[in-house]
């Protein structure tokens, strides 16, 4: 799978809850700039809380919203450094939502990848 580089200048373009038109929403200043939060999980993959905190962002309230599909190869680039147990864990919490089933990203496809 290939993956936007961070570096991209494209994110700026990638919308998600509360970031419009390459900013953040003047009424929710906390909203991630989402290579941020990528580059800390590449560091970091066995962080699944931030990557729990960061999934409603771009996979909310029935839209998957366009950073979502920039998401997923890290996602599962994250979860293939995980131990086979834990890659799982990688299906954030909220696996049932419309905008899951939209990417057609699940348990089903984590467990076809092959693992070294």
């Amino acid at each position: 799978m290939d993956l936007l580089p961070l570096n991209d200048p494209r994110w700026l373009e990638l919308d998600h809850r509360n970031w419009f038109q390459g900013k953040r929403s003047s009424w929710v200043p906390e909203a991630p700039f989402v290579p941020d939060e990528l580059s800390k999980l590449r560091d970091n993959p066995a962080d699944l809380g931030r990557f729990n905190d960061l999934w409603p962002w771009v996979c909310s309230e029935g839209t998957a919203w366009a950073a979502a599909y920039a998401v997923v190869p890290y996602a599962v680039e994250f979860a293939e450094r995980l131990a086979p147990e834990r890659r799982f864990d990688y299906c954030p919490r909220h696996a049932k939502s419309e905008g899951w089933r939209d990417l057609r990203f699940r348990g089903d496809f984590l467990a076809s990848r092959r693992y070294p």
